[in-house]
């Protein structure tokens, strides 16, 4: 009796066993992401990056801001309000947030870039809507004369979605997606040294985006 209890328990784990490795390799046979990013992104290890194209003034250039996994406090989100039951939402209000990220250049450090929009995570353009947070870059080169600037949005340009991947199952019962967009808007920057403001100009800001959409099904 014990052994045919013994090769029954042993059946059904070699039986689980094979499924687990089916819905692996299923998953990434289907995927339109490359074997690295795919393990990249189910373990949580997320390539996300910003960059901001400001066309003139003292921040004139192209500015790229990497997520790196080692760090911790980074935050790169793309959101719309829905509840746990709702995987792919109704068009509601969203969010685009990054926040405490340096850029490849160390001079710089962004503190905090945000954008309203009203719509859902689909290929496409949605409306935004007036952003009361501040767009804000640290300046870390000591011989500079300004600390910082605040930036606010002149403009509230459509935010453009021009690529929404696959959800991806990861640790923690939770499912992932990259999200890549782009959005072009007015910005007024005062430029500030440790006391006071130094200087204001309006410039256009072009931000591009490759970051993560993370999913949290509702636990019962």
């Amino acid at each position: 009796m014990k052994q045919i209890l013994v090769i029954l328990i042993l059946f059904f784990m070699s039986t689980a066993c094979n499924a687990i490795t089916f819905e692996s390799n299923s998953i990434g046979n289907e995927s339109k992401l490359s074997a690295a990013e795919l393990k990249k992104m189910q373990s949580r290890d997320f390539y996300a990056h910003v960059t901001l194209e400001i066309m003139e003034g003292k921040l004139k250039g192209t500015h790229v801001f990497k997520r790196k996994p080692e760090v911790k406090n980074q935050l790169m989100q793309i959101r719309v309000n829905k509840s746990p039951e709702d995987k792919e939402g109704a068009s509601k209000p969203g969010l685009f947030y990054i926040g405490t990220i340096a850029a490849e250049n160390p001079d710089y450090f962004l503190i905090s870039l945000s954008k309203n929009f009203t719509g859902v995570i689909k290929e496409g353009s949605y409306p935004s809507s007036r952003n009361p947070s501040p767009f804000v870059i640290q300046n870390k080169n000591q011989s500079s004369l300004w600390k910082r600037a605040h930036g606010k949005l002149q403009t509230h340009s459509d935010i453009t979605l021009s690529e929404v991947g696959e959800w991806l199952a990861i640790r923690g019962k939770r499912e992932v997606r990259r999200v890549k967009g782009h959005f072009t808007d007015q910005v007024e920057f005062t430029f500030n040294d440790s006391n006071s403001s130094l200087s204001t100009e309006t410039v256009a800001v072009k931000v591009t985006f490759s970051i993560v959409e993370v999913y949290r099904p509702k636990r019962y």
